[in-house]
């Protein structure tokens, strides 16, 4: 087992210093611990065969239950920047081979950027202020436009939770949103889009521009941090 990787008594992959998605899988005896708020909030919007990308996989705990929903035929890109939770995902992902998964953070740019490793590993971020930092990990980022050219052929519900990052991914996924108009279900937490000097604002300016509409789910709009969906026009 990898230092710093442990497995629960039911076999799932978990770190062994975080503070929130490990300690809940451990303590439920369950990887899929979002199941019931995706079948609520997201079942509608994905059918068997369809490609769902899951930006921001963590541990796999939401791939899970969108390999259930696309079942064998269909396909689900999990992209995880942090080095130790993509190798968690990687073995909680072998029981699903419809899960493909991908050690890339996404954004706007492609090549290396500075990562901060949080407590909580959910948390976890890339680095926003430009300062290089020498004890800073280096993590790979790539855009979705890039990788459609290699590797997405059809793509249906994109789920992005990037702990503010989301609007650059936006930016890297253009002509992917344009040729395929996926349903996007999107965090919004304007502590953490301010980290990148971004705010909700320019979000949903980028969500028009795309010819999509946002529709609010469970919360308070005026929420600091909920979900959203945004669907095409």
């Amino acid at each position: 087992m990898t230092d710093g990787i442990i497995q629960t008594k039911e076999g799932f992959h978990v770190l062994r210093d975080d503070s929130h998605l490990s300690r809940w899988i451990e303590a439920h005896g369950r990887l899929d611990v979002a199941k019931d708020e995706i079948m609520r909030l997201f079942k509608p919007y994905i059918r068997t065969g369809d490609t769902v990308i899951d930006a921001g996989a963590s541990l796999g705990d939401h791939a899970t239950t969108y390999a259930e929903l696309v079942g064998p035929t269909g396909r689900v890109l999990a992209f995880e920047p942090n080095p130790l939770a993509f190798e968690c995902l990687k073995w909680n992902m072998l029981r699903h081979p419809q899960v493909f998964c991908y050690n890339f953070a996404l954004g706007c740019l492609e090549g290396g950027v500075e990562f901060e490793r949080d407590a909580n590993a959910g948390a976890s971020h890339i680095m926003g202020d430009g300062k290089t930092d020498s004890e800073s990990p280096l993590v790979n980022v790539t855009t979705l436009d890039a990788m459609a050219m290699e590797v997405i052929t059809r793509c249906d519900f994109i789920h992005l939770d990037a702990e503010g990052y989301e609007p650059l991914i936006l930016d890297g996924a253009a002509n992917l949103i344009r040729a395929f108009r996926p349903v996007l279900a999107i965090e919004i937490c304007h502590g953490h889009l301010a980290r990148y000097g971004l705010d909700e604002a320019g979000l949903r300016t980028r969500l028009s521009a795309l010819n999509y509409r946002v529709q609010e789910l469970e919360g308070n709009p005026a929420s600091e941090q909920r979900d959203v969906l945004a669907l095409p026009q």
